[in-house]
């Protein structure tokens, strides 16, 4: 589920020469007047789809499993947007990715610390 999220928007970023578009994602979600646009985007049937998928990913109460989902999105944006109009060679392009699968699937499926645990309280009530 993670490379579904990161290999798309990585080929369209890191895999385009003078690619802006990571750059112009992460701008646009952190500015207020472009907000409702990326907002209206991440709204979309599919990104939902996918986002859903990231939530059962995780084995932490589910608005926490919500939470990490977003922040895995925003990571993966983030650093795709760092290194966008970088030159690399294929070889090093492939591992900046595959790391970024394999830091967005720690994100998922960290355990949760005993303070987050104290603060959410039972797992099995904390949606409640």
């Amino acid at each position: 589920m993670v490379e579904a999220l990161v290999q798309p928007l990585a080929a369209q970023t890191l895999g385009r020469p003078g690619s802006r578009y990571a750059r112009f994602l992460v701008q646009a979600t952190f500015d207020p007047a472009l907000a409702d646009i990326i907002q209206k985007h991440m709204s979309a049937k599919s990104f939902r789809h996918v986002h859903d998928l990231l939530v059962n990913l995780a084995e932490v109460p589910r608005e926490v499993a919500a939470w990490r989902a977003s922040d895995a999105i925003t990571l993966a944006m983030v650093t795709l947007a760092m290194r966008e109009g970088q030159d690399r060679t294929p070889r090093q392009t492939a591992a900046i990715v595959s790391d970024l699968v394999d830091i967005c699937v720690a994100v998922l499926t960290a355990p949760m610390s005993p303070e987050t645990t104290e603060i959410t309280g039972d797992p099995a009530t904390f949606d409640s």
